[in-house]
């Protein structure tokens, strides 16, 4: 249960958080200081997946049967055109604007990794989420998300994982953008984060 909490918790102020960055931020005050240890985690990460349930609209199915449809109910090739309004090409999920953060987010938290223990200085914009490779064969991977209307400065200390990350953006105008990679400087690594930006950055082995 309290893994399960600290997934919302997370989900929450990746996604909802950054639908709501032109309501947030002010002047910048400077670098903002953070660190990630991937050595200490704090417990498992059970990945993200779609559940669907079927149910009637109802208190007393045999006396108000209210049956408002469902895949039960459809054929094979309606089931198939709802299926393809929710997953893209790639098998993502694909829906609208939004799903764009929540897609780059389920693309760095996979089942089986950690999640990694992070600091930040002070109250911010900027957020911060890491996943450890654990026993899977994801590689260790964090995000920064900036819900910040303005760009945001961020020096990273980064231990226990690599020292050059492949690194992916998407913000209002760009949906998974690929950046050139970044390496770590002494185990420190400084990145401008535009404004309404979520980027991930993943360990290369």
């Amino acid at each position: 249960m309290k893994s399960q909490v600290y997934q919302i918790i997370a989900l929450a102020i990746l996604v909802l958080g950054l639908a709501a960055c032109s309501q947030s931020g002010g002047p910048s005050t400077g670098p903002i200081e953070a660190s990630i240890d991937f050595t200490q985690t704090l417990q498992d990460w059970d990945g993200f997946g779609v559940n669907y349930v079927e149910v009637a609209q109802t208190m007393d199915y045999e006396n108000d049967p209210q049956e408002y449809c469902g895949f039960s109910l459809l054929t094979e090739e309606e089931r198939q055109e709802i299926l393809d309004m929710i997953f893209g090409e790639d098998g993502d999920y694909e829906v609208r604007h939004q799903y764009y953060y929540y897609k780059q987010l389920s693309r760095a938290g996979q089942k089986g990794m950690k999640v990694a223990t992070v600091d930040i200085e002070r109250e911010s914009d900027v957020k911060l989420i890491a996943f450890a490779s654990g026993s899977s064969t994801h590689p260790d991977a964090f995000l920064v998300l900036n819900k910040a209307d303005s760009p945001r400065k961020i020096n990273l200390s980064v231990s226990g994982s690599a020292s050059e990350y492949r690194v992916f953006r998407t913000t209002g105008e760009e949906q998974y953008v690929v950046l050139p990679n970044e390496a770590l400087n002494g185990g420190k690594l400084s990145y401008d984060a535009p404004a309404g930006s979520l980027t991930t950055f993943f360990a290369i082995k």
